[in-house]
């Protein structure tokens, strides 16, 4: 077979590894009529081209591509040091997650040596990848959620290191094509539940996913024909995994009753199956008059809090799906917005989306049209109102938003879909600030009872079956009051609530490693920490978050810690955000040396090359200071030991609230600052009013000189 080299990139892979689904049944017998001819593979061709990789490595400083490559190398799988875990003998709750995590640490790897040519990351890709095919022996038939996931990254690994020169050895290429064809393809194509059958909704999507990936690296025809057939399937009472039978033409999906993860994650799954095919010349996207450009837009403006009408549809599996869940709602990037606004004109919601979600997918490298759509962030139209759900767990038929306002008992029947003093169970989702009054008489009389927070189940207040009339009020919305955090997701279980300010251990107010969401109001910043005392892993929000579980964040259950800060008031003030630090005379970014993550890493100047380590959070402390946090390693910036002494070198440390790790910014000229400690009084500067590379930063009395002039840039 003739291979031609053109290109290839990893996509952030949907993980919903903690889904313990119980494993569907339907079948499937793609053998009549569907096979696809054979032609030459293009390579790497999995989910880019050779000509996309080579355009998004020539504008990796160019926005938004910039902004998406800082946030692969600040993935924790982008870690050159990764530890692998492979198996022997793979089952269905072990191994299951170490080779989700491995195969996207060998993805992340071999990217960033195909776009930067660091023989380190090659390395760490090969070690990985090495470690499973010398390890694995046997994989479990039925774990296709481990199986498509691993063969997924893996394939993707592979394909962008065997065609970079010294990228894997003849040896290396045959051995990762045996496992993947020997050992994971067989869980993609066999049955789970010994039946003949096979796996239904996003569970057969995944499966899709996994063997098209499988196929371009293997270089396997009949593998491809059998994705391709399985995604344009549509014949028979079964397979609701394909195109047409897993989305309504509506684009209402099989799984959009269950949960918007699954439901977008499996519209991804489709998505990236048909930009695979796309690559290697098999056009999917006007399938079944563009299903997909439905399903994408149905999602998008689902999840940017717009109301959609649930249509009432039966599936070939005989299941009829009447509403649309509202659990892990939210831009959250699971759906894959690039590769729709790619492939379909005439988009309303899903660039949107793309606007709202970016870069929390991280995955811009997927746009392969040659432009490149402006990105504005546009907050999410998050409804600031109550809503009503019909049943418990804000679940059931779509959510009713309601404003402030009295709902007798026919108008709570006609708006809100509550039957009066007749439904055993529903729920109701309450803005801070904002309170829902329950009657037991039509008319707003009898008892009553008010309800300032969100009420997940009304028999568990003892109101089922007595709601006859509602009133809603409102003092002002979610512009104010404090940060709450809670134990489960979607904002229920326990919870606390804290204004500005540190909170570890004990003060947190929930129990430690058991925070699932968070609500924060406009204006104020969140670090949420894996260790005590603001260390480990950091991760930041702006706004409410209602799964940390969901959207490719993996912290729930993690937060040993977390601080709450507020927004700057005082006029002419820094905004609190995320900035480049650039100094005026050498042009050149403050950065950690190294991108250290240890304390006491040290401080030096360097070229703008996209990573985290060149890149801070700006945070108000009050009074016109501020704290100056490292995005890589979610350190503070620091004159260590506290010093007064002249030419002392910054470090990072951990936060501790020492005036040494408080700084002030005061205005020159031209946009620039002079940045003070608040301890020592000395200004930011570059030693020696320096322009090369690795110049150390220390302090130094302000003398006016403009390399003790700073310039915040937006990343």
């Amino acid at each position: 077979m003739n291979i031609k080299k053109t290109g290839g990139v990893v996509l952030k892979m949907l993980r919903l590894s903690g889904d313990k689904v119980i494993k569907g049944t339907l079948a499937l017998l793609l053998v009549f009529g569907m096979a696809q001819s054979a032609h030459a593979f293009t390579h790497p061709g999995i989910q880019n081209t050779q000509a996309d990789l080579d355009r998004i490595k020539s504008n990796l400083n160019t926005e938004p591509y910039k902004t998406w490559w800082a946030s692969v190398l600040a993935d924790n799988h982008s870690s050159s040091h990764w530890t692998p875990h492979p198996v022997v003998n793979e089952t269905y709750g072990n191994g299951e997650f170490q080779i989700q995590d491995d195969s996207w640490a060998a993805a992340n790897n071999a990217l960033i040596f195909y776009m930067t040519g660091n023989t380190v990351n090659r390395d760490e890709a090969k070690k990985i990848i090495d470690a499973w095919t010398g390890t694995l022996k046997t994989f479990d038939v039925t774990d296709h959620l481990a199986a498509a996931p691993g063969a997924y990254g893996f394939s993707e690994a592979g394909e962008l290191l065997r065609y970079e020169n010294g990228g894997m050895t003849s040896t290396e290429i045959t051995n990762l094509k045996n496992m993947l064809k020997n050992l994971l393809k067989p869980a993609l194509e066999t049955p789970g539940n010994g039946d003949g059958q096979f796996q239904a909704c996003g569970h057969g999507t995944t499966q899709l996913k996994g063997l098209i990936a499988l196929a371009v690296f293997c270089d396997d025809q009949s593998t491809y024909n059998y994705a391709v057939n399985g995604f344009n399937w549509n014949q028979g009472t079964w397979v609701p995994w394909s195109c047409a039978q897993y989305i309504d033409p509506s684009g209402q999906v099989y799984e959009s009753g269950r949960d918007q993860a699954h439901a977008v994650g499996a519209v991804t799954d489709l998505l990236i199956v048909a930009q695979i095919a796309y690559n290697q010349g098999t056009d999917l996207f006007p399938s079944f008059n563009n299903r997909l450009k439905a399903a994408g837009e149905f999602a998008a403006k689902y999840n940017l809090y717009n109301d959609v009408n649930a249509v009432t549809w039966t599936s070939v599996d005989g299941n009829t799906h009447t509403y649309i869940a509202g659990d892990a709602r939210g831009p959250s990037g699971l759906l894959n917005s690039e590769i729709l606004m790619r492939h379909y004109t005439d988009l309303v919601w899903t660039p949107q989306y793309y606007a709202a979600a970016f870069p929390l997918h991280g995955t811009f490298i997927d746009d392969n049209s040659g432009q490149v759509p402006s990105r504005t962030y546009v907050a999410p139209n998050r409804p600031v109102d109550a809503e009503f759900w019909s049943l418990k767990n804000f679940s059931g038929a779509q959510a009713h938003h309601s404003g402030p306002g009295s709902y007798t008992s026919a108008q709570m029947l006609s708006q809100l879909s509550i039957a009066p003093q007749s439904d055993p169970h529903f729920s109701i989702k309450i803005p801070a600030g904002w309170s829902v009054t329950l009657y037991d008489a039509d008319n707003f009389g009898g008892n009553s009872q008010t309800f300032t927070a969100d009420m997940f189940d009304t028999q568990a207040y003892g109101w089922d079956n007595r709601v006859a009339s509602v009133k809603v009020s409102s003092s002002g919305g979610r512009s104010g009051g404090n940060v709450t955090v809670y134990t489960a997701a979607n904002y229920g279980g326990s919870s606390a609530s804290h204004g500005a300010g540190s909170y570890t251990d004990g003060a947190m107010g929930i129990p430690n490693r058991s925070m699932y969401s968070l609500r924060a109001p406009s204006g104020y910043f969140v670090s949420l920490y894996g260790n005590g005392g603001f260390t480990g892993q950091i991760v930041f929000f702006t706004g409410d978050y209602a799964d940390l579980s969901s959207g490719g964040i993996n912290f729930a259950n993690q937060v040993s810690s977390f601080r709450v800060d507020g927004a700057a008031t005082a006029a002419g003030a820094v905004p609190n955000g995320t900035y480049q630090i650039v100094n005026r005379n050498s042009g050149k970014l403050a950065e950690v040396a190294g991108a250290s993550t240890a304390n006491g890493g040290v401080m030096d100047q360097f070229s703008n090359n996209g990573g985290t380590n060149q890149v801070w959070r700006v945070v108000a402390q009050g009074s016109g200071q501020y704290e100056i946090l490292n995005v890589n390693s979610g350190k503070a910036l620091e004159v260590p030991g506290s010093s007064t002494t002249d030419g002392v070198q910054l470090d990072q440390s951990s936060w501790n609230g020492g005036n040494n790790q408080k700084w002030t910014f005061t205005a020159t000229s031209g946009g620039y600052y002079t940045i003070k400690n608040v301890n020592s009084g000395q200004a930011m500067n570059v030693s020696g009013s320096s322009t090369a590379d690795g110049a150390k930063v220390d302090q130094w009395p302000d003398d006016g000189g403009t390399a003790k002039q700073w310039q915040l840039v937006s990343p």
